[in-house]
């Protein structure tokens, strides 16, 4: 029977199972990569990231960059294009006010 990837080869539960550390893959090597390296940690998914995913889903650099975990202001930084400002203290709390909700709401 096929195994599935949340399934211990010793049918031991996922929960031991995920104790155990992950084999590094090409693919897992070459995300690291564009992040700057295995040291750079991946950022996490928020709710301005889901929703720019699903508001542009034909995009794949968006895809690619946020499935690696880039942070893409210190990346359009060293392309030589950083944001010319910050964004506004409004944007900050409507945005904080809206993950609220989706964390409140499953």
């Amino acid at each position: 029977m096929p195994q599935l990837p949340h399934q211990a080869s010793d049918g031991a539960s996922p929960a031991s199972a995920a104790a155990q550390p992950r084999p590094v893959t090409p693919t897992h090597q070459r995300l690291a990569e564009l992040r700057g390296g295995p040291e750079v940690p991946p950022r996490p998914l928020d709710a301005r990231a889901l929703a720019a995913l699903a508001a542009n889903p034909g995009c794949r650099r968006r895809a690619l960059l946020d499935g690696a975990g880039v942070d893409k202001g210190a990346l359009a930084e060293a392309l030589g294009a950083p944001a010319p400002f910050g964004q506004s203290q409004f944007a900050f709390v409507r945005g904080n006010a809206f993950e609220a909700r989706v964390k409140a709401e499953g």
